[in-house]
């Protein structure tokens, strides 16, 4: 209760349906209904669909895997999870949405390596689809730029970035807050090369280009992340603008109260 109470983006959960199964046991006399009244406010995922009355099967046997894998998720059973998780996978081989979660599950469990090639399938789709929006692509690239950052692969990570550099339409982006997603990766990019033994002339191309969006970008729009990340591109290739954005990094912190 307390978790949901202080995490508002933790969704309902199966173990609070779970436990909300098990108390609504021996809830005579409304014994626990301040305790449902609680979990019914706890965050807006569950002010919007948690229900007390919707637990799971009093018979265990008769829920889904997929309810029990995002339960072994919450109690940490990973073991478990992992078998849980690679039935499932071959039987929703094509299912709506599958894709999304196996992603989330392959991150909790340490499978990351296995990803690439799902968060690939996923840009294609984006690309490949007529009615997709510029959204969904920016997406796409954003998350293959992500997972060859978190895997140090920094040239596919550069490859990536070029792409959306030479294909995209910044006129329809930069009002998204995914382009300023876009610019982040581009930065850790580029700090990521010099700090794992590249030279910073071979990211040279894309720090021109990064910086001249940047320059461009209105400072009422910048905020914390964008700031350090653009100090750290900058401390390896332009000491004088990491000075100046040093500077306006203090300001914006003293506007801020932070």
């Amino acid at each position: 209760m307390k978790d949901r109470e202080r995490n508002s983006f933790q969704g309902i959960g199966s173990g609070l349906r779970v436990l909300t199964a098990l108390l609504g046991r021996y809830n005579g006399h409304g014994r626990y209904e301040e305790l449902f009244r609680r979990a019914k406010n706890a965050n807006f995922d569950c002010a919007c669909g948690y229900d007390p009355e919707d637990g799971v099967d009093e018979n265990f046997e008769n829920n889904s895997l997929l309810d029990c894998i995002y339960l072994c998720q919450e109690m940490d059973y990973k073991d478990v999870m992992a078998e849980m998780v690679d039935e499932w996978k071959q039987d929703t081989e094509n299912g709506p949405g599958r894709d999304g979660r196996l992603i989330e599950f392959n991150r909790f469990l340490g499978r990351d390596r296995e990803n690439e090639g799902l968060y690939k399938k996923q840009l294609e789709e984006a690309l490949r689809a007529k009615d997709s929006r510029v959204r969904d692509i920016i997406s796409g690239y954003r998350d293959m730029i992500r997972y060859y950052l978190q895997t140090g692969d920094y040239d596919r990570g550069v490859a990536y970035c070029k792409i959306v550099i030479e294909t995209t339409d910044y006129e329809k982006i930069r009002t998204l807050r995914l382009f300023g997603d876009i610019l982040e990766e581009c930065l850790e990019v580029i700090a990521g090369m010099a700090c794992n033994g590249h030279d910073p002339e071979e990211a040279s191309g894309l720090w021109r280009w990064t910086k001249e969006e940047l320059e461009r970008k209105s400072r009422t729009s910048w905020y914390g992340n964008l700031y350090t990340k653009g100090i750290a591109a900058a401390k390896v290739m332009d000491e004088a603008y990491a000075g100046k954005l040093e500077k306006e990094y203090a300001e914006w912190r003293r506007k801020c109260r932070i």
